[in-house]
């Protein structure tokens, strides 16, 4: 499984720029500005029979194709459904059943000579049983297909090292300004924090006391796919509040 893997299940339900939006990736699992390195693209667009449903389909660059799949976006975005992926070589690589954006029901993927790398079982989210194989076909100890990075000791971590170190710029207390800046940041094979982007701006003073506590944040433990290391991506919001 190619490491881009984690970057289209970790995204698949961002927000959708109009009826279309094409986003590139690094085969590092990185979103790109632009197709300059990138190593496949996703287009996201509207069922045009029901436009609460949001296609996905992806293409490396070289033409071959990449992913399929679907979700709906009444309200709330909702992965539902069937995620498919192909190798470069059209032999495919991963198929994962979606409902409310957790995975439920078989989830199997594929070595790139076409073996069986893994069939798993999930319930609402919640890994039952499964097996893993060597690319000769041969059983071997079960892994977990994704493992998310995690911040040392949890969320409930995360949340009390943001809240504690957060500093309201004076002038942007003074003048009352406050709202949420998102940020962007990648969690890389070694836990380490980089590529900090804010995605969401309110006044450059926020923006810039936002990523500076992103950029002071002690070192993750790192995610992995399919038993590897591999960078993740991260939107986090920061909301500055008065009140």
């Amino acid at each position: 499984m190619k490491n881009s893997a984690i970057t289209v299940l970790i995204c698949l339900v961002a927000g959708i720029a109009g009826a279309q939006d094409t986003t590139w990736h690094s085969m590092d699992g990185i979103l790109l500005p632009d197709k300059v390195g990138a190593d496949y693209y996703m287009v996201k667009t509207k069922d045009p029979d029901d436009w609460g449903i949001t296609l996905l389909e992806g293409w490396y660059i070289s033409g071959e194709k990449y992913a399929e799949s679907s979700f709906t976006d009444y309200g709330t975005p909702n992965r539902s459904g069937a995620y498919k992926e192909w190798h470069r070589n059209g032999n495919k690589q991963a198929q994962i059943t979606y409902k409310d954006s957790q995975f439920d029901g078989v989830l199997e993927s594929w070595w790139d000579n076409g073996q069986q790398r893994r069939r798993d079982l999930y319930d609402k989210g919640l890994f039952v049983e499964g097996q893993c194989y060597d690319e000769a076909g041969n059983p071997v100890e079960h892994y977990l297909f994704q493992v998310m990075a995690e911040y040392p000791g949890g969320e409930q971590e995360l949340m009390r090292f943001l809240q504690t170190n957060i500093t309201y710029p004076k002038f942007a207390r003074r003048k009352g300004i406050m709202g949420i800046v998102v940020v962007s940041f990648v969690v890389d094979q070694n836990g380490m924090i980089g590529n900090i982007k804010v995605l969401q701006s309110v006044h450059p003073l926020l923006d810039e006391e936002a990523v500076r506590v992103i950029k002071s944040m002690p070192r993750w433990i790192p995610g992995s796919l399919e038993g590897k290391a591999v960078c993740i991506q991260y939107n986090q919001p920061l909301q500055f509040s008065l009140k």
